[in-house]
């Protein structure tokens, strides 16, 4: 291991005591290679002591970044504890699914789930939190893009926490308030329930008008679903929102708060936009 030999001759002549973490984290891609490299060199074992919880924080956002989100968002973590008891299946963490089971009706839209992961099948494990009982689906690992936590701006305002076990107070349930970033022309994510006892998806719309009521407690947005032709009943919908409060929707069910998204949010959704128009 070269590299093993290279970070120690730096260690030993004291020249790169300030790049060690971002030498050892380069070595250092899995549990693995960190343990080869502590064995290998005594030198380098005693620089990594101190080092080793960033290690094992980096090499589990790498693996699981989605679990990552939700788990560091919750505070200080013992990264090389929840590595193991992930890969043990242990660890059970509150994410958003892209593209549902692959179903039509689940395009562009983010459904929130209990998700664990099975080392055995190489696959995460999502359970999906509905009034209905769902099937679990089994997501390969490959496909962890269709995972993510909660995004990072409505996390607070949402009151996103650690899985209460019994407690059905879960921030999907909430509705976001406020406007903030809205504005005609911009692709933006809806929250959408489609039945009580359900909680709120993200559906990802295009807004095409905002208008504010006097005094600005409330606006109506304008929202066209592009994935659908523009004969479609679906394809436009005018929501109220802005005070946190749930509404009937036309096309059945309730609608929340309105998000804007950050152009990071807008190319990840992107990848999941049919190659083919919804036909409801």
């Amino acid at each position: 291991m070269a590299a093993v030999a290279d970070l120690e001759n730096r260690l030993v002549s004291g020249s790169s005591r300030l790049p060690f973490f971002d030498i050892a984290a380069f070595v250092c891609g899995s549990p693995e290679e960190l343990g080869v490299l502590a064995r290998t060199a005594k030198t380098v074992a005693v620089e990594l002591e101190p080092a080793s919880g960033a290690l094992w924080n980096n090499m589990y956002k790498s693996r699981w970044p989605a679990f990552h989100g939700f788990l560091d968002h919750q505070g200080p973590q013992q990264w090389e504890g929840l590595y193991q008891d992930t890969l043990a299946g242990k660890t059970e963490v509150l994410l958003e699914v892209f593209d549902r089971e692959k179903k039509p009706g689940f395009a562009m839209a983010a459904m929130p789930a209990r998700v664990t992961f099975d080392a055995g099948r190489g696959s995460y494990v999502a359970s999906y939190i509905s009034a209905k009982e769902i099937p679990l689906e089994h997501i390969p690992e490959k496909e962890g893009q269709r995972l993510r936590c909660c995004p990072p701006a409505v996390r607070d305002a949402l009151q996103v926490r650690p899985l209460p076990g019994s407690d059905p107070g879960l921030y999907m349930d909430r509705v976001l308030p406020g406007f903030e970033g809205l504005r005609p022309g911009v692709e933006v994510e809806l929250q959408w329930r489609m039945q009580e006892g359900s909680p709120f998806g993200w559906w990802y719309v295009h807004l095409d008008a905002l208008e504010y009521d006097e005094g600005g407690a409330l606006a109506t947005a304008t929202l066209t679903f592009r994935h659908f032709p523009r004969n479609s009943r679906f394809y436009r919908l005018q929501v109220r929102f802005g005070d946190a409060q749930m509404r009937p929707c036309k096309f059945g069910g309730f609608t929340g708060g309105i998000r804007c998204t950050t152009e990071a949010e807008r190319k990840h959704w992107m990848g999941f936009f049919p190659r083919r128009k919804a036909v409801r």
